[in-house]
């Protein structure tokens, strides 16, 4: 899917039924990863509807991976 494309039609994006990242695999990881990444770069606003808290949302997350994609950890907050 071509994030970039749909950053220059939609301002805002709505992420409904997120799961706990701990719950999936790589693959749907990454593809967050990738997700909120480019709508960081973007500077599109990201509303997320989730059964739980952002903390257990990202908790057992590789944090790691997400950092070296060069957005800090402490920013997913704000970015979300």
């Amino acid at each position: 899917m071509d994030y970039l494309t749909l950053c220059e039609s939609y301002a805002v994006w709505l992420l409904d039924e997120v799961p706990p990242l701990a719950t999936v695999g790589p693959a749907a990881q990454q593809r967050f990863i990738n997700v909120i990444d480019v709508l960081y770069e973007k500077q599109i606003r990201l509303l997320l509807v989730t059964r739980c808290d952002l903390e257990t949302l990202v908790a057992g997350w590789n944090w790691r991976i997400f950092n070296e994609r060069g957005v800090a950890c402490k920013q997913l907050p704000r970015a979300v």
